[in-house]
């Protein structure tokens, strides 16, 4: 039973790898495959542009108190050799990206960050965390300390995309819903990115490094889904 119970695990980690490993794949087939095109000659449907990103209604990010038009964070607390999230969130805005051609909307929400301002501390028993952090916790309504007043072992993590930031954005193009026909002065103020059933994905880094990192990720998920696949299949065999 002990070798059944370890195979089943097994299988399901295994299982698991592969889901992430056909996620990663299929990020990087979608930055392969889709041309890049400029703003003035979007076509509708799933496009890539390259330019910077602005926006008028900035985010605030959480641990770093960075303005942000995109962001996700995560604080963990180590427990018993082990790791707890015990608060973790994200949040977009609209943005606008321009590049030489013209400028167009972007609805962010659902986007997911694959390259950004990365923030990362860790905060032991004997730690004190900065003044800056604190203020930010404090926002948070997270409390640095145990019970017995000493610190908590915390770790926290935050991606961020920046206002200014040149960025590669893959996303889909479609109408405007926001602009009555006919009433935009420019073809691309009828024109939103935003989610759809296609890959969106935003970077603050080239293509060129985004795509080598999907691809080598995904490599290295399936060939960790492989050995998983194999010690799976030898428990049963043994057993």
């Amino acid at each position: 039973m002990a070798l059944d119970g370890a195979a089943a695990i097994l299988a399901v980690m295994s299982t698991g790898v592969a889901y992430f490993a056909w996620g990663e794949w299929s990020k990087y087939q979608a930055v392969k495959n889709t041309p890049r095109s400029t703003v003035r000659s979007i076509a509708m449907g799933l496009t890539e542009l390259h330019g910077k990103i602005t926006t008028e209604d900035p985010l605030e990010a959480p641990l770093t108190g960075q303005r942000a038009v995109a962001y996700n964070y995560r604080i963990e607390r180590g427990d018993d050799d082990s790791d707890h999230t015990i608060r973790q969130g994200r949040d977009t805005t609209t943005a606008t990206l321009t590049d030489d051609t013209g400028s167009v909307t972007v609805d962010l929400d659902g986007v997911s960050i694959e390259a950004g301002h990365d923030y990362h501390e860790d905060i032991g028993a004997f730690d004190n965390p900065s003044q800056d952090l604190k203020a930010q916790l404090d926002k948070l309504n997270v409390n640095a300390h145990s019970i017995f007043g000493t610190n908590r072992d915390l770790t926290f993590s935050e991606t961020r995309i920046e206002p200014g930031d040149n960025v590669y954005l893959l996303g889909t193009a479609r109408d405007n819903p926001g602009v009555k026909d006919g009433t935009a002065t420019t073809s691309t103020k009828d024109i939103l990115i935003e989610a759809d059933n296609n890959q969106f994905l935003i970077a603050n880094g080239d293509e060129s490094t985004l795509r080598s990192t999907k691809k080598w990720i995904a490599l290295g998920l399936i060939a960790l889904s492989a050995v998983l696949t194999i010690s799976t299949l030898t428990y049963i065999i043994v057993a």
